[in-house]
């Protein structure tokens, strides 16, 4: 229907429909000689393209909705999309040319914008940059998330006869992190022979050393990230330290912390969790707090909170994120990984609402810096998942979940995707959703691409947990492996986690050397919620329980929602609503926490109280736990 109606647009209105299209989005100031004033206005006024503003006042003019552009690009061939991309480039480059170029990169008389949109034209018309143009623009690209973009100006360098060794070394390596984004591991590996052996020809020297470090820190990231052989991750940075010694000694220095920071990583992505912690400890000493340490922070800062240390963990965090924001231009995704991980590390503590503040920081700081739309999104529905897991609404847990799981591709190799997907499933067995939850374990199970062990523990832990929610028998071995793995890695937070999901299977209690284990945890972890665990686990083993009901409500405040059988005169979501009335919510939180009317929500409480057969709210609580009692007990 869109095609037919761009195809009935008169003639004035359709050419500058698809320049829209094809420049979308691009300075209004850029098209003044391609598109007629009064053409613009009357596509404005049918909602076909809009106009919004930069943060520097310009106007960019840019098609309504994506489905446009993609309705267009099935209207125009090859041909004729490169021409009008060559009449574009002509009418806008001279004018270009003449304007300071010196002091382009240096943010001089041609906004970054012209530049590139002008650069971009050229090179979808298939015409010859000049040099003094194209140079400049693959600086500014380097950063950006366009990664067609980035290979198309860096592909349009290599092509260059003449062009300075170290320049096309640069160009390389920006070609090959794209390719890596894009996911083409082949063109990745093809760009990495060549730009070694242009380095490996180049004398001794603090640009070597620069390059080669580089080179092999954007390798190693592809080599984890695409295809998981991180020990040709820890190759290739040795290769560049050997390169390294051999020049001078400052450059050496500055590479080598570089080099250690994406060998950590590679390390963490292996499973090499002591090793990383010694790699990270020598880091520290290093750089003590300056920049250096940030590409590794997001890393650190994971490490120090599944151990249970959050104080150091929130500590690198605020620190990190200062140099994040000073570095922005250099790591534009900085900021919003360390808030990102800043946030998993107070749900893993029990920090609810604290988790509940850094999200929302980080909503903020993604919204204004890079990514792509779909990518801001995703990041987005995960942190609001998680944290509408810690509030116990399966049912928004599940929905925001879905949305980031729709496109896995933004968190493959990051060790996220696995955790992102248990925690899907965990929203959905909660929510009663056994068959969506099925669904989302098998393609756990399917899961074929090489993903970081860094997040393989609390991934596991979210998994047992879904499957706590409908039990087959098979949950207590898997709670062991976990605690073993835990303890393997360092991880005391979730070790004791594990131990505690060990008693909540049932069977008998835990083993002496276990239970002394999870006490010495819960004393001596600077995380609210470890005290709480070690509390319920000697709960579990005592007859009777008096207080584990009031406990499990307590860790529910600490982000950690028990598995419990629903009462069987309760409907899923009543049960919902009143396991929170038993956390002491009022009808006005509940309706808040659900998205629901007051109104509804007193309807479920007065329903709840008339099937449960008591008089109060307090009373609830007790109903829940004799039926979890009770539950056992027959299962026993």
């Amino acid at each position: 229907m869109l095609r037919a109606e761009i195809t009935r647009l008169p003639a004035d209105e359709r050419r500058a429909f698809e320049t829209t299209a094809l420049c979308s989005p691009a300075p209004l100031h850029l098209l003044d000689d391609s598109i007629s004033p009064d053409a613009l206005e009357r596509l404005l006024e049918k909602e076909v393209v809009r106009i919004v503003y930069r943060a520097d006042g310009r106007p960019v003019l840019e098609l309504a909705h994506p489905i446009y552009g993609e309705t267009a690009e099935t209207m125009l061939n090859p041909i004729r999309m490169r021409e009008q991309y060559r009449t574009l480039y002509d009418r806008a480059v001279e004018p270009l040319l003449e304007q300071d170029l010196e002091r382009t990169t240096g943010g001089g008389t041609i906004p970054t914008g012209d530049l590139l949109t002008v650069v971009d034209w050229g090179l979808h018309g298939e015409r010859e940059v000049p040099l003094e143009l194209l140079e400049p623009a693959f600086r500014f690209a380097r950063p950006l998330v366009d990664h067609g973009f980035r290979v198309r100006i860096a592909s349009a360098l290599l092509r260059r006869r003449g062009l300075e060794p170290a320049l096309r070394i640069d160009a390389l390596v920006n070609r090959l992190e794209a390719f890596r984004s894009l996911g083409d591991p082949d063109a990745v590996a093809a760009d990495e022979v060549s730009a070694r052996t242009l380095i490996e020809a180049m004398p001794a020297s603090a640009e070597r050393t620069r390059l080669a470090a580089d080179l092999a820190i954007a390798f190693a990231d592809a080599a984890v990230l695409m295809v998981g052989r991180w020990e040709e991750a820890v190759a290739a940075l040795g290769w560049a330290d050997r390169l390294g010694a051999e020049g001078p000694t400052a450059a050496a220095a500055a590479a080598a912390i570089r080099v250690e920071a994406q060998r950590g990583i590679a390390l963490c992505y292996g499973g090499e969790m002591v090793t990383a912690a010694e790699l990270e400890r020598r880091l520290s000493e290093a750089t003590q707090g300056t920049p250096g340490f940030l590409p590794f922070a997001p890393t650190s800062i994971l490490l120090h909170g599944q151990r249970g240390e959050t104080r150091q963990a929130r500590q690198i965090a605020r620190q990190q994120l200062r140099y994040a924001v000073q570095a922005a231009a250099d790591y534009p995704l900085a900021a919003g990984e360390i808030i990102g991980v800043w946030c998993l590390v107070d749900v893993f503590a029990g920090h609810s609402r604290e988790a509940a503040f850094i999200y929302g920081v980080m909503d903020q700081a993604i919204a204004r810096g890079a990514g792509g739309p779909r990518l801001r999104e995703t990041i987005v529905s995960f942190g609001r998942g998680l944290l509408a897991l810690m509030q116990g609404d399966w049912v928004g847990a599940s929905e925001h979940l879905a949305i980031a799981c729709s496109e896995l591709d933004d968190f493959t190799g990051t060790g996220s995707e696995g955790l992102l997907l248990a925690s899907l499933a965990l929203a959905q067995s909660a929510s009663g959703d056994l068959d969506g939850a099925r669904v989302t374990r098998a393609t756990i199970a399917g899961w074929t691409t090489g993903t970081s062990r860094l997040l393989d523990v609390p991934s596991r832990y979210h998994l047992l947990l879904a499957r706590l929610w409908a039990p087959d028998g098979t949950e207590r071995g898997e709670a062991e492996a976990i605690a073993l793995r835990a303890r393997e890695y360092g991880f005391g937070l979730m070790e004791l986690r594990a131990l505690h999901a060990i008693q909540l299977c049932g069977g008998p209690p835990l083993a002496p050397e276990q239970l002394a284990r999870a006490r010495e945890l819960g004393s001596s972890l600077a995380a609210p919620i470890a005290p709480l665990l070690a509390l319920h686990i000697d709960q579990l083993r005592t007859p009777g329980r008096e207080n584990a009901g009031d406990t499990a409500r307590r860790l529910a405040r600490r982000g950690l929602f028990l598995p419990s059988p629903r009462h069987p005169a309760l409907t899923v979501r009543e049960q919902h609503v009143a396991e929170l009335v038993s956390l002491g919510y009022s009808n006005a939180q509940i309706a808040k926490r659900l998205q629901n009317s007051r109104r509804t929500v007193e309807t479920h409480v007065a329903r709840i109280l008339m099937k449960l057969g008591v008089g109060s709210r307090e009373s609830v609580a007790d109903a829940l736990d004799a039926t979890r009692w009770d539950d056992e007990e027959a299962a026993g």
